[in-house]
């Protein structure tokens, strides 16, 4: 309620509380994340986060949301960690497969990174964004026809798609 209402510092004392009541509560560790990050405190978040994942081994939305936090907080390999854990629990999870692939492209390792992203494509063959990123990894690798055909590929699943158009003209 009190997060609900813009209380934003309140409702974290509030919450941390509870989670010392009940340590062991994925939902009380998740709702901890949430005000955290929402408190600007994207670190603590992630960790709160990744507890939550870690007390209900099942749920790769947890792992996910962790993941997509320790990003934010700039903890890379945190970061590969939880998304790495997304997919042991949901293989078929395009967009971990997706953020996976960006992750392993920022940390030089386009190869493997690529091949993340062909595997958010495969599962989710109707979303643009997916072979757009992949556009615009082989555009900075030189494989300027590669591109282009990605690219190309984005504008027919969505042919609004500004990044996908602006490198499908380039020269």
């Amino acid at each position: 309620d009190l997060f609900n209402r813009g209380r934003i510092d309140a409702a974290e004392k509030q919450a941390r509380t509870a989670s010392a009541w009940d340590a062991n509560s994925p939902d009380i560790h998740e709702t901890v994340g949430l005000i955290l990050n929402a408190a600007g405190k994207p670190a603590e978040a992630a960790a709160e986060l990744w507890r939550a994942a870690r007390l209900r081994p099942t749920d790769a939305t947890l792992a996910f949301n962790a993941a997509l936090a320790f990003a934010g907080a700039g903890k890379i390999p945190d970061a590969e960690l939880a998304l790495r854990e997304t997919l042991t629990r949901s293989p078929r999870h395009d967009r971990a497969w997706y953020n996976l692939g960006l992750l392993l492209v920022q940390t030089n390792r386009t190869t493997e990174g690529l091949r993340a992203l062909s595997e958010a494509e495969t599962i989710a063959p109707k979303i643009a964004d997916y072979p757009y990123a992949r556009a615009t990894v082989l555009w900075q690798q030189g494989d300027r026809a590669g591109a282009k055909a990605a690219a190309e590929q984005a504008l027919r699943l969505d042919p609004n798609h500004a990044g996908a158009g602006q490198l499908a003209r380039q020269r």
